[in-house]
């Protein structure tokens, strides 16, 4: 939990700011780092300091992964999570003032306790409303010991199983939709050494689009280079050619 980092240590305990945004800008003191990539954030972790910094500095990726778990505030609430539709939408709204075209994942738990089928159509509403890249779809499954456990109107499991089905097909259609979008655009690729079947070099680009070059390259492990998107290669790879 990254977003965390630092809070029990006596050293951060008079400041404002996150220490995670502290840490970050140590790091950006380093010479020859190209690329920081966070990995996952609660909503409220993603501050206005924090998106402030990351929309400063070019080494920071177009790519955030922000648990959203329901899009029913009721739901929310009933999760115990510390925050809101609105809050979360503000997270999303600060990623696309400082990114030009992010790549935006979140987690999403359907058929929990309770879940009606108005809080599920939130839940999908609301996605559609943030323009979420890519959904973790985590169906809802009882675990011992758990709050959760304990709640009434637990849901037949057929009808959790249909509603990730659902997800799943919104999450496989949106990702789809922004691989498209980038075809014919130039992006940069850090290529990661790993080969496809046809023997193309891989790489990923700053907002997490898989990338492979043609068959007969000379890129290798760790090189970062320009490209000129060509085509689909499948659902979610793309061809680059160096520029």
């Amino acid at each position: 939990h990254i977003g965390d980092y630092g809070k029990d240590l006596d050293c951060f305990s008079n400041q404002t700011e996150l220490p995670f945004v502290t840490v970050l800008k140590k790091i950006l003191k380093f010479k020859n780092i190209d690329r920081i990539r966070i990995s996952s954030l609660e909503p409220a972790e993603f501050t206005p300091d924090l998106a402030e910094l990351m929309g400063s500095s070019q080494v920071f990726c177009d790519h955030l992964h922000l648990p959203l778990q329901s899009g029913s505030d009721r739901i929310l609430k009933l999760m115990n999570r510390q925050y809101s539709k609105a809050g979360y939408m503000q997270a999303i709204e600060r990623a696309n003032e400082i990114f030009k075209k992010p790549f935006l994942g979140c987690d999403v738990i359907p058929g929990f306790p309770g879940e009606t089928d108005q809080d599920f159509k939130e839940t999908i509403k609301f996605i559609e409303d943030c323009g979420l890249t890519a959904l973790h779809v985590f169906p809802y499954s009882k675990r011992p010991n758990t709050a959760a456990a304990k709640m009434p109107a637990h849901l037949d499991q057929s009808i959790v199983k249909e509603r990730a089905q659902i997800l799943r097909e919104i999450s496989e259609k949106s990702l789809s939709k922004f691989y498209i979008e980038h075809i014919d655009s130039e992006m940069t690729v850090l290529w990661e050494g790993d080969k496809d079947s046809s023997g193309r070099i891989l790489g990923k680009t700053t907002n997490y689009l898989n990338i492979a070059s043609p068959e007969k390259s000379d890129l290798q492990k760790g090189m970062i280079t320009r490209v000129k998107i060509k085509g689909l290669l499948g659902k979610q790879k793309l061809l680059g050619i160096s520029i």
